[in-house]
């Protein structure tokens, strides 16, 4: 009788994990330009913490895809070209804390060494949790 409950058991949550979206939002980045950068997300993870992760760098002329662990459509985006020169991205600015190291800062963490950039909220629409990201 346990191991039929067991087995049952075991078929249904293999079921409902076919019903649920998978945790994970795609950003492609797509640089034609012949500079480099890097970019710094804030994102709300998949167990219910915001995270500001950076850096994620590119090369020039070159595609890069990065994966969030997330279920929210809504991310924050800053970029910086060049060895440290922000971008001015279209849309209402968000101050967050920035390290200019490879860093990871969850909640409002606000780290010594850190200072505060300028990040743009992005919303991704339709089923598809992608977003491109063209310079």
């Amino acid at each position: 009788m346990k191991k039929m409950l067991r087995t049952s058991l075991m078929a249904l949550l293999l079921l409902l994990g076919g019903a649920f979206p998978a945790a994970a939002l795609d950003i492609h980045i797509d640089n034609s330009q012949d500079l480099g950068g890097s970019l710094a997300l804030r994102y709300l993870r998949a167990d219910g913490v915001w995270v500001t992760k950076g850096w994620v760098n590119f090369a020039p002329h070159s595609k890069r895809t990065v994966t969030l662990e997330t279920w929210e459509p809504v991310f924050y985006l800053h970029v910086e070209v060049g060895g440290g020169a922000s971008v001015e991205l279209p849309g209402k600015k968000h101050r967050f804390w920035v390290v200019r190291d490879v860093f990871e800062l969850e909640g409002d963490a606000r780290p010594a060494q850190g200072y505060e950039a300028d990040f743009v909220r992005v919303e991704v629409q339709g089923d598809d949790p992608a977003f491109t990201l063209r310079f």
